[in-house]
């Protein structure tokens, strides 16, 4: 790893560090305040995901609209409540909560008497005691009459306490006032229950919310505990008071059930809000009380933890986020924070399971101050990177000719001024990556940028279109490209390297397609830091032009020491018989043989110097009308073709004549030399036919003797250059004629075919690409 990236990374876990030891105290000291909105709206969303149901055996019987229609508005009279009570206790109720206040006597005394016997009747009827809120009152406690208090079978109070927002999340268990302690009514209730249950009697549960002590001196609380309401309001099952009274409630429904008794009613002011996460309005004081009883009875209450556990526990997500980041080598920081926060909702979620309520909202907001920090010190240390790196950049030599780089702005902070910085050297980077590229894409033999393993990252046009012809396709790796252009060079073989292998083939001409030679170089690329080597730099210099001038070089040597050596090595022979009076010549038959030589080597020489002209000078392309050509040709063989009794034929059947494009002169001579060839190889009295032909591409013309014909073995080798299949005294050639024809086709890209039967005769077909023009 380079000594930049450990030293960056050292700094980074460093900063991390140092974030998470700052954060870690102010955590803990905010753990202590729980007057977080978030942590409530938390709380209300998981308790709504618990599935307890309501007791089936608690029944509400609500004091509601029909009721208040029916008796008249409130207070009603006693021995109403009398009656309930009679009535209940016929039904064989198991015992009534009543959340009713009886602190004065009534007007008539009679219907006090009837309440206390009907409480005594019932037996297990348990009444609040008022909290007093007026002036100069406030705290003090007003429990019900003398007689009733000692009817029922217990007293507490039914007081609710709001959070901040105004939510009853949490009731207390046990109140002080005036030095008297008052337990809350449902848990009075519960005790009885489970005493009659011959079961031991629970203890207050202990307490740590921090607001249990708070409040004025005359009104202590203590044992706090959290309602987990089991549902909306409206959740538990409920019927009219006015029903119970006049019988309508069967008893069936009444036997063996808690009744508790409250108002439910609007305007009576026994409604509270209890949950963000319920839209259904305020609940009942009377359903609280049954939400508590549920709690209590099954043990599903809600206590807060500890405060130094709950500020410990708000540690735990952060030391967390920074042992993950720090097993991910600090590559991920999303991923932590993410996984961190999950789990922190996560534990609170378990923790309420198992009665306990611990908020997260102060560990979460330290994850997320962790993250932002580190993120900006990240940040941070990127842009000093890229200041020193842009810097450095800047002293580098340039590679190419550059306009003067616009002044920095003179507004914005450093910030914007070194995105300013870093978008000139990204771009001065882009430059030169645009200019090493293009320059390697201009450069006018194949290169390849490969990696070690062989990819191929970067290749010019030359290279790529190399590809094609070779393989059909673009390569990815540089080893298909190089097996087919020599077949001793083979990969994978042993643990053989992509650098060994050039090693062995550094220097070497291999072959490709059409006919091209090239000669394979490489180069090592190294990387800045240390020279270490990254990939290589693979050229293929193309040899084709240099292999056709020694071809032509040789040919020229082989021309000059045997074909134009010939004449003259005759015309010395002539001499020398000369001389000698035995072996002279007569001085017209000398002369002849002397005009016959020199006329020999005037025709060679001119062959040789038209033949290299056609391979290696450039045509002049123009117009070409096919036919016309073959009418000229027809013209200058004709008499030729006459000495010899033979008939020419034509068969001229394009509608525009043949029209292609190339040199005129080169097609003239290559059409006569075929021609030559067929009349001088032809005998007596036959027929050479001319045709052309067109189709929608192309135009075809074709040439066909009845001569002697060549050799199926031969055809392979007669377009070669001083190549002579038919060797007949009679008929004098250098074998040069058709490997002319041969350099014409090539040059106009057209394609030549012979086909010949021995004894019968041969046919020459030359295939020309149509030229098309709108003009014509």
């Amino acid at each position: 790893m380079p000594r930049l990236a450990t030293s960056s990374t050292r700094r980074y876990a460093r900063t991390c560090v140092l974030i998470v030891l700052f954060l870690m105290p102010l955590t803990w000291w905010l753990q202590y305040e729980h007057y977080w909105t978030s942590d409530k709206l938390v709380y209300d969303t998981l308790v709504s995901w618990r599935s307890d149901p309501v007791s089936s055996d608690v029944l509400i019987v609500a004091i509601d609209e029909l009721s208040l229609e029916s008796l008249g508005s409130w207070p009603w009279p006693r021995d109403t409540h009398a009656r309930l009570l009679n009535r209940l206790s016929e039904a064989g109720v198991r015992a009534v909560l009543m959340d009713v206040f009886f602190t004065e006597p009534a007007r008539n005394a009679g219907e006090d008497k009837q309440l206390v016997a009907a409480i005594k009747r019932n037996g297990n009827v348990f009444l609040p005691v008022l909290r007093l809120l007026g002036a100069g009152m406030r705290g003090a406690v007003l429990p019900p009459l003398p007689e009733l208090r000692e009817a029922a079978r217990g007293l507490g109070h039914v007081s609710v306490e709001t959070d901040t927002d105004g939510m009853v999340r949490r009731l207390y268990l046990e109140v002080t006032s005036g030095g008297q302690s008052w337990h809350q009514l449902a848990w009075k209730l519960y005790q009885a229950l489970q005493k009659d249950a011959s079961k031991q009697p629970t203890a207050l549960p202990e307490a740590f919310d921090t607001l249990q002590k708070n409040g004025d001196e005359n009104w202590q609380r203590d044992h706090a505990v959290r309602v987990p309401y089991r549902g909306p309001p409206g959740s538990y099952s409920s019927v009219p008071y006015i029903s119970v009274l006049r019988g309508e409630v069967p008893d069936v429904l009444l036997r063996d059930r808690i009744i508790m008794v409250g108002a439910t009613a609007g305007g009576l002011g026994d409604k509270h809000p209890v949950s963000l996460a319920f839209t259904q309005g305020s609940m009942p004081g009377i359903e609280v009380q049954a939400n508590l009883l549920d709690a209590l009875r099954d043990g599903r209450f809600i206590v807060g933890v500890p405060e130094r556990l709950g500020a410990a526990l708000a540690l735990l997500p952060l030391l967390g986020m920074m042992l993950v980041l720090g097993l991910l080598r600090f590559r991920y920081l999303m991923l932590p924070v993410v996984f961190s926060l999950v789990v922190t909702l996560l534990a609170s979620w378990l923790l309420m399971t198992q009665g306990w309520w611990w908020p997260p909202s102060v560990s979460m907001l330290s994850i997320v101050v962790a993250y932002l920090l580190i993120s900006w010190r990240s940040q941070a240390e990127a842009l000093n990177w890229f200041k020193k790196e842009i810097e450095q950049l800047e002293r580098e030599p340039q590679l190419f000719p550059v306009a003067d780089a616009e002044p920095p702005p003179n507004w914005g902070d450093a910030l914007h001024r070194r995105l300013h910085a870093l978008d000139t050297g990204v771009e001065r980077l882009r430059s030169a990556r645009r200019f090493v590229s293009d320059s390697l894409k201009s450069l006018p033999l194949p290169l390849l940028v490969v990696a070690d393993d062989g990819r191929i990252i970067l290749a010019n046009r030359l290279a790529r279109q190399l590809e094609r012809q070779q393989l059909g396709r673009h390569s990815e790796n540089v080893s298909e490209l190089l097996e087919t252009l020599d077949d001793s060079i083979v990969f994978g073989s042993g643990d053989a390297s992509l650098g060994a292998v050039l090693e062995q083939v550094h220097g070497r001409r291999v072959y490709g397609v059409p006919d091209r030679c090239y000669r394979l170089d490489f180069a090592p690329l190294h990387t800045v830091s240390v020279h270490q080597q990254s990939g290589w730099l693979i050229g293929l210099v193309d040899l084709t032009a240099e292999n056709q001038a020694e071809e032509q070089r040789a040919r020229m040597l082989r021309f000059l020491s045997h074909d134009l050596k010939s004449p003259q090595t005759g015309l010395l022979a002539l001499v020398d018989l000369q001389r000698q009076p035995q072996t002279a010549l007569s001085d017209g038959a000398f002369y002849q043989r002397i005009e016959q030589q020199v006329r020999t080597g005037l025709t060679l020489t001119e062959d040789f110097m038209q033949l290299a002209k056609i391979e290696f000078g450039a045509p002049v392309i123009d117009v070409v009308v096919l036919e016309d050509v073959v009418m000229e040709v027809l013209d200058q063989v004709w008499s030729a073709a006459r000495i010899k009794r033979i008939k020419l034929s034509s068969e001229l059947e394009c509608e525009e004549g043949g029209v292609v494009r190339g040199d005129r002169g080169y097609v003239v001579r290559a059409l006569h030399n075929l021609l030559d060839n067929a009349i001088k190889y032809s005998p007596v009295d036959t027929e050479v036919t001319v045709s052309v032909q067109e189709d929608v591409e192309h135009v075809v013309c074709r040439i066909c003797d009845q001569g002697r014909g060549i050799a199926e073995a031969d055809l392979p080798r007669i377009f070669e250059s001083y190549s002579r299949v038919n060797v007949d005294s009679e008929i004098h050639g250098h074998g040069l004629g058709l490997a002319l024809v041969k350099a014409v086709v090539d040059q106009h890209r057209a394609k030549i075919i012979c086909t010949s039967t021995l004894g019968e005769g041969t046919c020459f077909t030359l295939i020309f690409t149509r030229y098309n023009d709108p003009g014509l």
